[in-house]
């Protein structure tokens, strides 16, 4: 792994050029003497950003546990991605294509999630907001032709009355118009890489 400079690092990860920002003493510092915590990866494609970040978890991840299975993890990581193009030849190549499959059925099928304890799917959160009839997505776009400055294109996740078996992990969407391009931002909070990060990036 390369080091960094000036708290700037690049590196080639099967074949592809990817470039990290770090703040000052994010990594190396213990999280109490650290002004501030994180990293951003910036990369071209998803592809890119799910190879770099997952070379970041197994060189600087802190061991933990889910439901009793050991993992490693890295708080306050943002993924920059350029062009996010879903049809991304890694992930096509090297993503679990199961995984990529159930993924995108739970963005786009409005049934219940058996596997999350029957939760509703992001579908149904997306497009029927807690059963409400409420088209999120309609909405945003409704408000971005409305006012192409606005600040507040924001979707949720999060149905905090009827989420008992399962918290999304994307809880929020947040869309902008800038010179021209729709640039989105999703909160996450944690996220099993190797399994679902390259299915939700996708």
């Amino acid at each position: 792994m390369a080091d960094w400079a000036e708290g700037v690092r690049q590196e080639n990860v099967l074949g592809t050029t990817t470039s990290a920002f770090r703040d000052a003493g994010s990594l190396r510092a213990s999280p109490s003497k650290s002004a501030r915590r994180g990293i951003t990866l910036a990369s071209a494609s998803i592809g890119d950003a799910w190879l770099e970040v997952a070379n970041v978890i197994l060189t600087h991840g802190t061991p933990s546990t889910f439901s009793g299975l050991p993992l490693l993890e890295c708080d306050l990581v943002t993924l920059d991605v350029q062009y996010p193009n879903p049809g991304d030849p890694i992930i096509a190549e090297h993503a679990s294509q199961e995984w990529l499959a159930w993924m995108r059925s739970n963005f786009t099928n409005y049934s219940r999630v058996r596997e999350l304890g029957d939760a509703r799917s992001y579908a149904s959160r997306l497009f029927d907001y807690m059963g409400s009839g409420r088209n999120q997505i309609a909405a945003v776009l409704e408000t971005l032709r409305r006012d192409a400055h606005a600040s507040y294109a924001t979707i949720t996740t999060l149905e905090p009355l009827t989420d008992v078996s399962y918290i999304p992990c994307v809880s929020l969407l947040d869309f902008w118009l800038r010179t021209g391009t729709l640039e989105l931002a999703r909160l996450m909070q944690r996220f099993d890489n190797f399994a679902f990060v390259s299915g939700v990036l996708a």
